[in-house]
């Protein structure tokens, strides 16, 4: 098998036991428990949910554009097999919108 081919084999994002929790002044609330994904090169991927069960939570922490009292407390997100959470503010605004970016329905 070349390198291609196991490349393509690979998901192109992998979501792994991700944890979103929320600092409040009564304690961390969690908004995302222990999500796991994986998306291959190619695929379609859809986020439906009911209202508040944490999709723009999950799709802002992927993106890494939560910011506080949002907190990743747990999990790993990988894009083309790169740990995306050790990145700093300038490696992460390198691939936003050339190779990661999210569409967000408009609520009317």
């Amino acid at each position: 098998m070349n390198s291609r081919s196991v490349n393509s084999l690979l998901p192109l994002l992998e979501v792994r036991n991700l944890c979103v929790d929320f600092l409040t002044s009564f304690g961390s609330v969690r908004a995302v428990n222990k999500v796991n994904l994986a998306i291959k090169t190619g695929e379609t991927f859809g986020l439906a949910g009911e209202s508040g069960c944490g999709k723009s939570t999950l799709a802002f922490a992927i993106a890494r554009l939560h910011k506080e009292p949002a907190l990743i407390s747990e999990g790993e997100i990988l894009f083309e097999g790169r740990d995306l959470l050790p990145l700093t503010q300038q490696q992460l605004n390198a691939i936003r919108w050339s190779k990661i970016s999210i569409v967000f329905q408009s609520a009317t």
